[in-house]
């Protein structure tokens, strides 16, 4: 069965040249697939088939282009159990400024963790040509010098041996990028769930778009200006926590980051609601605040029972009151005789 990925209108174009593969490691239907995706999307092969039964890769491209596919195919048409040391880099005469470059993950379980990987790379560093070759859990991406030392150190950040930490430093701006990228590895939070909740919070407190779970480092990387990164890692001092802290004082911090806006909504607080001893209880004091305040950046953290929320001095003010008033409410309730 042959199957085109792509095609020229013609194959005649001026310079064309033609270069047939034959892959060697009996690779099955799906890692062919995978390379000749990865050939095809890395090295601009637009015109490539596949026979995967044959396992033959027959790409007609500029000499430039066949050039750059035959340096993949010998990386990735190689034993699974191979030794991958290095850098696995290659920048083509005819587009220096364009890299590509081929990071093998050692210490990064499976294609789902692999994919979290991916993910953060293209969503955090804009990285339009990244893609997978599974066997060798290979991340095969092509894009500028930025991009390629951000993603290199995005990789030695989070395939690390279960239990070693990730190395310093754990935060990165390439020179002439006003955003800094930062991996945040999580003590406390466990589950699936904990980690998507704090991502979820912090991201909508901290106005972040790029910021991403990778489950089996309990970690959360995240590309933003400095001052939104510095109030993420004020938030998950406060709530990535093994329990609420015995002073339940409300913790405060001023975002500095949005000055140049009229409606300046520069105070963040987290409330630990002792009293609130259900998740049915906090989404209550949640809907009173969202209720009788122009707040809408707030959000529960139940694993410890805080709440966090960002607003104006006024709202922040009445929000504050008003959960004063639920947790004496609740307390009261409790202490009532049934």
């Amino acid at each position: 069965m042959r199957i085109l990925i792509a095609a020229f209108a013609t194959s005649l174009a001026f310079g064309q040249t033609t270069k047939v593969f034959q892959l060697t490691q009996n690779q099955s239907h799906q890692d062919v697939q995978e390379i000749a995706t990865v050939v095809h999307g890395i090295a601009g092969i637009d015109q490539l088939s596949v026979d995967k039964d044959a396992r033959i890769l027959t790409a007609n491209a500029p000499e430039a282009n066949i050039s750059m596919a035959i340096w993949l195919v010998q990386q990735l048409d190689t034993p699974v159990k191979g030794q991958y040391s290095g850098v696995h880099e290659y920048r083509s005469p005819a587009d220096p400024d364009s890299i590509a470059r081929l990071f093998y993950l050692r210490n990064t379980p499976g294609p789902r963790e692999l994919q979290e990987i991916v993910t953060a790379m293209r969503s955090n560093f804009d990285m339009q040509r990244i893609f997978v070759y599974n066997p060798l859990h290979v991340i095969a991406v092509r894009g500028h010098q930025g991009q390629i030392t951000l993603g290199a150190w995005l990789v030695d950040q989070l395939d690390q041996p279960e239990g070693t930490p990730a190395p310093e430093p754990h935060e990165l701006q390439v020179s002439g990028d006003k955003l800094v990228a930062h991996v945040f590895e999580l003590t406390n939070a466990q589950t699936p769930v904990q980690l998507q909740e704090i991502t979820t919070l912090i991201r909508s407190t901290a106005d972040v778009m790029r910021m991403f779970v990778i489950s089996n480092r309990r970690a959360v990387a995240m590309r933003a200006e400095p001052e939104r990164v510095a109030l993420a890692a004020w938030l998950i001092k406060q709530l990535d926590l093994p329990a609420p802290p015995a002073d339940s004082t409300p913790r405060a911090y001023t975002f500095a980051g949005d000055e140049h806006v009229d409606d300046v909504q520069d105070q963040v607080r987290v409330f630990y609601l002792p009293q609130a001893q259900s998740d049915e209880d906090r989404a209550k004091i949640a809907a009173a605040v969202r209720s009788n305040t122009r707040i809408r950046r707030l959000f529960v953290y139940n694993s410890i029972g805080a709440l966090a929320l960002r607003g104006d001095a006024e709202d922040v003010a009445t929000a504050e009151k008003l959960i004063k008033q639920s947790q004496e409410a609740m307390a009261k309730a409790q202490q009532a005789p049934r």
